[in-house]
């Protein structure tokens, strides 16, 4: 209902003026006419917002003025610091950037300080690689290409002095390449009986195998070195072990005729009598088909079987005969072989 007295009607113009400025609109003006001006009788209103025309201020009142200024200036000052964290935040995504390029280009620096000490290592280098040691390399990096660390690079040419050094710095003496070798192993096929010494004693696994399951020992009998298989037997290597052919390092030092091999293989309690996975042949059958005398005097003295058989049927008498290995039979005979 229409107000009843001037009182009633000044009290709900000074709530609709409240309301006016909460609300962001001006529905009065101080003398009671709307901010429409000269359009207030009926007239359409002019197309003027506060948002889009600030000098639209012009048809407040000066209270209402007061307060669009206010709130102009709470929204340069809202403006001014979402523009200030905005900056703030574009600053710390550049400082980011660069920290990531220069971590990148940082990068090849460290992979080369890598690959030198790599080629310190393989070229017995002691004091570059005391020095980029001391300089942060990680002793236990490996080459891109093959997985070579530097201790297996110094043990397969044999650098003592070099692994000596890698050692106390703490390299892993168990670490394979790709191909599944370790440093144990690439010293003890290639003969370096001090490097495997040194390895062993710092702890060494000298039974890890290789992808084909040979050992250090089967690689190093193999090979005929003899000095390493001792060393490796004072290292507990473990003289039954076979490869996935089932070889074992008494197998192959039989095969490739090593006599010495053969006898400290015997006397550290390798199976003369163990037989491989493709033939069927026993370390004695092995050395006689290929006419290795010593080897087989050493066998038939370990009381290898000489009347075993390979599974196509054949003996080692039989091998001997069709190569020919004159001696071989006359022992194989002597030792009640048929």
């Amino acid at each position: 209902s229409a107000p009843t007295n001037s009182s009633e009607r000044k009290r709900l113009h000074g709530w609709f003026k409240m309301r006016s400025v909460k609300d962001g609109c001006d529905l009065t003006s101080t003398d009671d006419q709307t901010t429409y001006g000269e359009n207030a009788k009926g007239g359409t209103p002019p197309e003027r917002t506060l948002v889009d025309e600030p000098s639209s201020i012009a048809f407040l009142g000066p209270a209402h003025q007061k307060i669009t200024h206010r709130l102009e200036r709470n929204s340069l000052e809202k403006n001014s610091k979402t523009r200030g964290a905005v900056m703030k935040t574009s600053k710390l995504a550049v400082l980011l950037a660069v920290m990531a390029l220069l971590l990148f280009l940082g990068l090849p620096n460290l992979s080369w300080a890598q690959e030198e000490l790599i080629k310190a290592a393989d070229t017995g280098n002691v004091a570059r690689v005391q020095s980029l040691l001391a300089s942060g390399a990680s002793v236990n990096a490996a080459w891109r290409e093959n997985g070579i660390t530097p201790l297996i690079a110094a043990a397969q040419k044999g650098h003592v002095d070099v692994l000596q050094v890698l050692i106390r710095a703490h390299a892993d003496v168990n670490a394979k390449a790709d191909d599944g070798l370790t440093a144990l192993m690439q010293a003890s096929q290639a003969g370096y009986a001090p490097a495997a010494k040194v390895l062993v004693a710092a702890g060494a696994d000298p039974n890890i195998r290789r992808p084909d399951g040979a050992t250090a020992l089967i690689g190093a009998a193999e090979h005929g070195h003899d000095e390493v298989v001792e060393e490796l037997l004072k290292g507990h290597a473990n003289v039954q072990i076979t490869t996935y052919f089932g070889v074992t390092a008494l197998s192959a030092a039989s095969l490739y005729g090593h006599a010495d091999i053969v006898r400290a293989l015997i006397g550290a309690g390798a199976d003369v009598n163990v037989k491989d996975r493709r033939f069927g042949a026993t370390p004695l059958i092995m050395a006689s088909q290929q006419g290795h005398v010593d080897v087989v005097r050493a066998l038939v003295d370990a009381h290898a079987d000489v009347n075993t058989k390979m599974s196509n049927g054949q003996s080692a008498l039989d091998l001997a005969l069709s190569q020919g290995r004159t001696q071989v039979v006359e022992l194989l005979r002597e030792a009640g072989a048929k």
